[in-house]
């Protein structure tokens, strides 16, 4: 069994339809690799007085799930002019604004396997590199809610789940009958979350709390609009495992090692919007109060979770390879709106939310990758 620590270098092995690349060899032995996804199987002659090989398996890293967009922004309500007291009513509250996108989980590493087996000079072996898992989507931007005259604003949008990583692809060798000797398997995929959820509407400015139409004394409620609440932010998607390992028959001794690949990392949750601003009461006589603020930028988006890494082993595969691909980061939650001005006439209304930004895209995981040693 190989016990010194190797580093993998930039050979690349057979692909299908192609002649048999030549080993590198030293004093001390000789390697074949194959670091590739080879899009089929491949063979490997056995040389010429080469009765055992040592194999390095690596199974293909999983791909990232995508970020989770914020949602919208509340929109901001309106006011009216009270035909039962004559008073102008107090601005319109200010919505609130959307909580941040989650961010995806990332894909988990491929598992690794290592095995010496005896061989017959001239055999041929099938091998397979897995391919590395493509990254999630993004779930779509959201709309922010519309403002209104003389009622409360509507809600933002809330956003859907982003789409998640695409498994890796396992890498093996069999031989020509298709005894299997080494397999290890890819990552598992990055799963996404929940979208920032919506900010919801300011009150009209002539409402009590929670946007109740109600009359006191033949009069209706003097006081500003109740502020939008703020949308929470969605939850990161969480930790996936490693891609097993497999020993398979004609696998001899002890000159074996297996280690299940490194799980990604949860994606991180993202932040609440921040609530609008109350409009201000009407005084009698007074022209009336202010409109609420809306509520300050969205909440922003969970950073997505790190793809997992290859364990510490005898071998170091090339950069990238099995390894798992990042989530996609969360996107920012919407602004909510202004209310509406305390006066009421054809062009006063609470104004329009913003909509919430689309995360990113989860990363792509590594392809497999296989070494044959012999001496």
């Amino acid at each position: 069994m190989l016990v010194t620590p190797l580093v993998a270098t930039a050979l690349t092995g057979l692909t299908a339809g192609t002649a048999e690349a030549a080993p590198t060899c030293t004093p001390d032995g000789c390697r074949m690799e194959y670091k590739d996804h080879t899009g089929g199987e491949v063979v490997f002659t056995v040389p010429k007085g080469v009765q055992t090989i040592t194999a390095y398996l690596w199974g293909a890293g999983a791909g990232g799930a995508g970020g989770s967009s914020g949602g919208g922004g509340g929109g901001g309500g309106g006011t009216q002019y009270s035909f039962v007291s004559h008073y102008r009513h107090g601005g319109g509250g200010g919505g609130g604004g959307g909580g941040g996108g989650a961010g995806g989980a990332g894909g988990s590493s491929g598992g690794f396997v290592l095995g010496t087996f005896k061989v017959t000079p001239g055999e041929k072996l099938r091998l397979f590199v897995g391919q590395g898992g493509h990254g999630g989507g993004v779930s779509r931007p959201t709309s922010g809610g519309h403002g209104s005259k003389g009622e409360a604003g509507t809600a933002g949008g809330s956003a859907g789940f982003a789409g998640p990583g695409r498994p890796g692809g396992g890498s093996y060798v069999y031989r020509w009958d298709k005894t299997w000797l080494l397999k290890a398997n890819g990552g598992t995929q990055g799963h996404s979350n929940e979208g920032g959820n919506a900010g919801t509407g300011g009150c009209a400015g002539d409402t009590r709390p929670d946007c109740v139409w109600e009359t006191n004394g033949g009069s209706y409620f003097l006081g500003g609009g109740q502020a939008g609440k703020a949308g929470p932010g969605g939850a990161g998607g969480k930790p996936v495992s490693g891609g097993a390992t497999f020993i398979g028959q004609g696998v001899d001794g002890e000159g074996y090692l297996a280690h299940d690949g490194l799980g990604g990392e949860k994606g991180a949750d993202g932040a609440a919007g921040t609530n609008g601003g109350d409009g201000s009461a009407n005084q009698p006589g007074d022209p009336g109060g202010d409109p609420g603020q809306g509520g300050r930028g969205g909440g922003g988006g969970g950073k997505g979770g790190t793809g997992g890494t290859t364990p510490v082993t005898v071998i170091t595969p090339p950069a990238g390879n099995a390894r798992g691909g990042d989530g996609g980061d969360g996107g920012a939650g919407g602004r909510g709106a202004h209310g509406a001005l305390n006066y009421y006439n054809t062009d006063n209304y609470g104004q329009k939310g913003t909509g919430g930004r689309a995360g990113s895209n989860g990363g792509h995981g590594g392809d497999g990758y296989i070494l044959l040693t012999w001496k």
